[in-house]
């Protein structure tokens, strides 16, 4: 999976914190840069242009069949 920021500011932001709830579903495999604390994710991306983005991204594991 990939969490994306977008900047659509006119001004650059320095930092911004990215949060997201891992679904009951899911099983966390891996996440470079993102923590998880109970089931949400937390992370930060930094330097975002004004238009621009950044990404973080992780890899889940489906545990159960519930929707997601």
């Amino acid at each position: 999976y990939t969490l994306t920021v977008l900047n659509a500011g006119g001004a650059a932001v320095p930092t911004a914190t990215v949060r997201t709830d891992l679904p009951e579903s899911l099983t966390l495999v891996s996440a470079a840069g993102l923590s998880l604390n109970g089931t949400t994710l937390t992370g930060q991306v930094t330097d975002i242009p004004a238009g621009g983005s950044r990404s973080l991204s992780f890899q889940a594991r489906v545990v159960s069949r519930q929707p997601i």
